[in-house]
């Protein structure tokens, strides 16, 4: 079997079935596709076990352990499949009909970690306009802390040994899992690598809903960055890292303001991160 799709799933009734329909259009017909309900209280899993009852190449599995989220519904597809490559999906991506078949090989010929197709974004309905998304051209370290390159989730295939080398996705957090992950991966030197023979279909709608919670949204930024320091052994990266911890954010984290202490206490030696102690210093 060459790849597995995962997709975690909850409380998503309305905008699954497209998904899984464009999965079981791929030109590829090698894969399995793992959907991981996460406790969905809604209709869910009822329109899902019916969707994919004539499939055998879907799976519905429940949740079986905690923590709650789309990153242990990750790690517990990661951990059943059974290829040599992975995807992981979000409930409301749209992934072309020859994703599959393409990202496998150019993965395999390139002989990457991880193969990172087009991205094209809609908002609600992928009858809208669509905007492709930039990715950048250095897939390094450097640039994606400096931001000069980023990518989704779903854009990506894995190969399955390199992602479980990282040990998955973190369920520690429920924002930015995949930079995270990516901070891991290119920590470690993995090879990414662009395809542009193919596309995913994000919907950005689910985004602007999900950051309405602006104290939460800061807690899980500074988590996250917090976090990633301890991937990065090399000191020049870790202060690349901080310094583009920039200034908007930390208004956003200044409740933090103790740990965030501890944290500069430690990193910021020298006069050119000065400034930020001294920010986060003041009174408001």
């Amino acid at each position: 079997m060459k790849v597995t799709v995962v997709i975690p799933v909850f409380n998503r009734v309305e905008v699954i079935l497209p998904t899984l329909e464009s999965v079981a259009r791929q030109t590829l017909f090698d894969f399995e596709c793992l959907i991981i309900d996460d406790g969905s209280t809604d209709h869910s899993v009822s329109v899902v076990d019916q969707y994919i009852s004539s499939d055998s190449r879907f799976r519905l599995i429940q949740r079986n352990r905690l923590p709650k989220g789309a990153n242990t519904c990750r790690n517990i597809g990661l951990k059943q499949a059974r290829a040599e490559y992975i995807l992981f999906l979000d409930s409301d991506d749209i992934i072309a009909d020859n994703f599959l078949e393409s990202q496998v090989e150019y993965i395999m010929n390139k002989s990457c970690d991880a193969v990172i197709s087009r991205i094209f974004e809609f908002d609600n309905d992928i009858k809208d306009n669509l905007i492709e998304r930039e990715i950048g051209a250095n897939l390094n370290l450097n640039s994606y802390i400096k931001n000069q390159c980023s990518w989704i989730t779903s854009a990506v295939l894995w190969n399955k040994k390199s992602i479980e080398k990282i040990n998955g996705f973190d369920e520690g957090i429920m924002k930015w899992q995949d930079w995270l992950l990516n901070i891991k991966a290119l920590s470690k030197d993995y090879c990414f690598c662009q395809n542009f023979e193919t596309n995913v279909f994000y919907c950005i709608a689910k985004n602007i809903k999900r950051t309405s919670n602006s104290g939460h949204h800061a807690d899980e930024f500074f988590k996250t960055r917090l976090k990633a320091l301890n991937y990065l052994s090399n000191k020049k990266e870790r202060k690349l890292l901080l310094y583009h911890f920039n200034v908007n954010n930390l208004k956003k984290v200044r409740s933090n303001y103790l740990t965030l202490k501890v944290l500069f206490q430690v990193t910021f030696n020298s006069k050119s991160f000065a400034f930020l102690k001294g920010y986060l210093s003041k009174d408001v």
